[in-house]
């Protein structure tokens, strides 16, 4: 089975940290990010940083989290990524950036366990760093387009996350993979059993 990369526990945590950059610090958006289980923060602290911001009366604004929390060193770290954002000139700087935030905030780092859980956030984050490496692929050496900008790598990459799909291998052999149409585009096997076609039941159109 294939699943969708977006609905994946990684690529939504990713995906927040990317709509705390491009959005100006909404509130949701910071505690969708630092309360996912899959960063590195004290959930503790980061619960009471939301009461304390709601009461402040924070919406968004990154001056106004990091006036107001000054000593956090949480704020800061995010901060601290999105001027190094901001100073991204290539797809090889977006890729290495993306690449580092994920690491300092711990968001690929698992269990070295084998249950399905851990498999799937394996291979998700693989099919998300993947991702990079297919976007530095179809890019033309020294090609530079004028609508390039860390922004216009951000849409791009969070364009592909949304329609990505994945699927976790099994070393069993003796197995069939069922597949509908919209699932069984972009695969390739040596054998493939088409249902109805003899029986002139597919392909119809309806």
């Amino acid at each position: 089975e294939r699943f969708r990369l977006r609905a994946s526990p990684v690529a939504r945590t990713l995906m927040s940290f990317f709509e705390i950059v491009l959005n100006g610090w909404n509130r949701k958006d910071v505690f969708n990010f630092l309360k996912s289980s899959y960063v590195k923060a004290d959930l503790d602290l980061t619960s009471e940083l939301e009461l304390r911001a709601m009461e402040k009366g924070i919406f968004k604004g990154r001056s106004a989290w990091l006036s107001a929390f000054p000593k956090t060193a949480l704020f800061q770290e995010i901060a601290r990524f999105e001027d190094g954002f901001h100073e991204i000139s290539s797809l090889e700087q977006f890729s290495g950036w993306v690449k580092a935030a994920a690491g300092h905030f711990g968001l690929f780092q698992f269990p070295d366990l084998p249950d399905e859980k851990t498999r799937t956030d394996r291979e998700a984050a693989r099919r998300t760093l993947l991702l990079l490496e297919e976007m530095k692929r179809k890019r033309v050496p020294g090609e530079k387009r004028s609508s390039e900008s860390a922004r216009f790598f951000a849409e791009e990459f969070l364009g592909l996350l949304s329609v990505d799909l994945f699927s976790i291998h099994s070393r069993d052999r003796n197995r069939v993979q069922v597949y509908n149409v919209s699932l069984a585009r972009q695969k390739e096997y040596k054998v493939v059993f088409l249902a109805g076609l003899l029986e002139k039941q597919f392909p119809i159109q309806v």
